[in-house]
Formats: C-alpha cells, sequence, structure tokens
C-alpha cells in the first residue's frame, strides 16, 4: 500500500478514492477490517485477483475503463454484500462465479454484460 496509508491498514473501514483518475486498483489486499472501497469514476480497466481485501461488503467500481476482471478476483470477496459494475462500456462480461454470489449480493451492471467464457476471457 502507499507509505501513508501502512498505518491505517488495520483499522480502515471505508476507503473512498473516486474521481481521481486511477488506472489501477492499489495494493488494498492487507486492508483486513476494510468493508466499503469506493473506486468508482476513475480510469480503472482491470481487476486483477491480488488487491483486494476479503473483508470487502462494498465494492463500488461503476463508471470507469473496466476490460477485464481476474477469473477469482471477485470469488475471494466472502464478505461482498454490494458490487457495482455499471457504466463500463468495454466490459463484455463478469466472471461467472461472481455472478453466483450469494442471494443477498447486489450486482449492478449494464445490460449486455454476460458471464464470461470458461476460459475466463473478458471480451
Amino acid at each position: 500500500p502507499h507509505p501513508t496509508l501502512v498505518p491505517l491498514s488495520a483499522s480502515l473501514v471505508e476507503l473512498t478514492l473516486y474521481e481521481n483518475a486511477l488506472t489501477e486498483i492499489p495494493q488494498l489486499s492487507s486492508f483486513r477490517s476494510l468493508q466499503t472501497l469506493s473506486l468508482h469514476t476513475n480510469r480503472i480497466r482491470e481487476v486483477p485477483s491480488d488487491r483486494l481485501p476479503a473483508s470487502l461488503s462494498e465494492l463500488k467500481l461503476h463508471n470507469n475503463e473496466l476490460r477485464w476482471i481476474a477469473p477469482d478476483a471477485l470469488s475471494l470477496l466472502e464478505a461482498l454484500e454490494t458490487l457495482t459494475l455499471h457504466g463500463n462500456s468495454r466490459l463484455r462480461c463478469v466472471p461467472t462465479i461472481s455472478l453466483g454470489l450469494e442471494d443477498e449480493t447486489m450486482i449492478s451492471v449494464d445490460k449486455g454484460v454476460r458471464p464470461c467464457s470458461s476460459g475466463g476471457e473478458n471480451g
């Protein structure tokens, strides 16, 4: 994580980084208390599997430039209740596992976004 965030990594519950022109998701996997992460309205292009903490219950990634989501990136988020992916016009599919999250999980995607093929290709 960014050096200024390291002291907060154990206790931070909510992190808002929207409208910052970010092109990638920061390394936040060590933020074990983080529940809400707002990364919307940036320029993020992909969701790798090793950046997000499993503790997240709300992940806002809408209005970015997402093209790819790692096949296991969202399945590792066991506490996830809300996921927003709408407004990512280049995102054609979402890993199948994330579409099968618990019934209580709210997922917001654009019309036409489909489950990815078994090969995990997002496009």
